[in-house]
């Protein structure tokens, strides 16, 4: 009788999980055009137009819409420097990997760009805090005062409070332009691809900001 009751009780409890999961899907579903763009646009910070010295090009992940943005803003008028990191070469991280050259190479031609400085970037974990660290080695003691990053949308609040705290430090300021491709907050939940990008980038903004940026400050 004891293990009957046991097993009863326990079933009980699996109902009861399985459709309290089930509830919280169905009202999330059904009421996500309330809150979704809320939970993307958390992940955004854009912080305008601004005549800059330099233009960096996110390239930590290839993405052709920041190249094309850099064009468009250089057309406009904007006298700036157009800097876009690589990865370095293995045997020799100050001279950048072949692959990632062309490729950033490639995509600079296609975009109708000139005169963009490619420098290569050791990939050391966290990526984001050593690239921003190695820009500002090479930026140090120049006459560069602002920095406009392009970078995707998702991705624009984390790369904007690491590089803004690491350029702060050099006197130079840092602003951030999200360029937007498929994905944007008010339908990213339209798709998985969407749904993915998201998630990945609000857990590596809650990484840096509860770890990476906070060890910084302390």
């Amino acid at each position: 009788m004891a293990c009957r009751a046991t097993g009863y009780r326990t079933t009980w409890k699996l109902r009861l999980f399985a459709a309290s999961s089930l509830f919280v899907l169905a009202l999330g579903s059904a009421t996500h055009a309330w809150w979704s763009p809320t939970v993307g646009w958390f992940l955004v910070s854009d912080t305008g137009m601004v005549n800059t010295d330099l233009i960096l090009i996110d390239n930590l992940d290839t993405n052709y819409l920041l190249f094309e943005k850099a064009r468009n803003l250089k057309k406009s008028g904007m006298d700036a420097r157009v800097v876009v990191p690589v990865a370095g070469a293995a045997n020799d991280p100050e001279k950048p990997n072949l692959v990632s050259r062309e490729i950033a190479e490639v995509l600079i031609r296609v975009a109708g760009l000139d005169a963009v400085e490619i420098i290569p970037i050791r990939h050391i974990e966290p990526i984001t805090l050593n690239a921003a660290r190695q820009l500002s080695d090479r930026l140090e003691g120049s006459n560069i005062k602002t920095v406009l990053i392009l970078t995707s949308g998702f991705k624009s609040k984390r790369l904007y409070l690491v590089f803004q705290q690491v350029l702060a430090e050099i006197g130079i300021d840092a602003y951030c332009l999200p360029v937007w491709g498929a994905h944007r907050p008010d339908n990213w939940m339209e798709s998985w691809h969407g749904i993915e990008e998201v998630l990945m980038q609000s857990l590596k903004l809650a990484y840096y900001r509860l770890w990476v940026l906070k060890g910084r400050d302390t």
